[in-house]
């Protein structure tokens, strides 16, 4: 109980401290004055206006069958996430990656669901043994330009053709703005 109460504070803390630092950005649609009774709608509105005003953190399951993917990126899941302004985007996966014996398999982040663009990350791994499953960490920063909603992609190819396996791990995007 004593931890559960320490983890709900700290959280708290982080809210309070997240929305002092975008105040400057945030209109709360009411204002209270000291004796002033509030209700609760007015207050959990506040709440909710300071709460939106927070970097967006997102996500997903990054589960996915390998079976069929070659020497063409395969899209193996996405993650969408809304920008309240510019900033940046850090888009990452981890997990574990069954590798095909005698080939390179490549496990990356993307803003194209079928391609590692220029704007992308990457990584390689190579394996002589069959059956291996390795862990796989790849980010990447994303530039925003401006207050928008953008999709992110987990992509795969590999130098030989899967005939059975599954990724298993992660797919986070998570908001930075320019400035606090």
């Amino acid at each position: 109980m004593r931890k559960t109460t320490g983890v709900i504070a700290v959280l708290v803390m982080a809210v309070f401290c997240a929305a002092a630092t975008y105040a400057e950005n945030v209109t709360v649609p009411n204002t209270f004055s000291s004796g002033a009774t509030a209700k609760a709608s007015e207050v959990n509105a506040d709440f909710a206006a300071l709460v939106n005003a927070l970097p967006g953190v997102k996500v997903v399951d990054a589960e996915g069958d390998l079976t069929g993917v070659s020497t063409s990126w395969v899209n193996l899941g996405s993650i969408t996430i809304s920008a309240p302004r510019a900033g940046y985007v850090i888009v990452k996966s981890n997990g574990y990656l069954p590798l095909n014996s005698g080939g390179f398999t490549m496990v990356g982040v993307s803003d194209n669901s079928a391609a590692i663009g220029t704007g992308s990350h990457c990584i390689e791994m190579y394996t002589t043994e069959m059956n291996m499953v390795l862990p796989y960490c790849v980010e990447y920063v994303f530039t925003v330009s401006a207050a928008g909603t953008a999709t992110y992609y987990l992509v795969c190819r590999s130098t030989v053709a899967y005939t059975s396996g599954n990724i298993s791990g992660v797919l986070i995007a998570e908001f930075i703005p320019n400035k606090y």
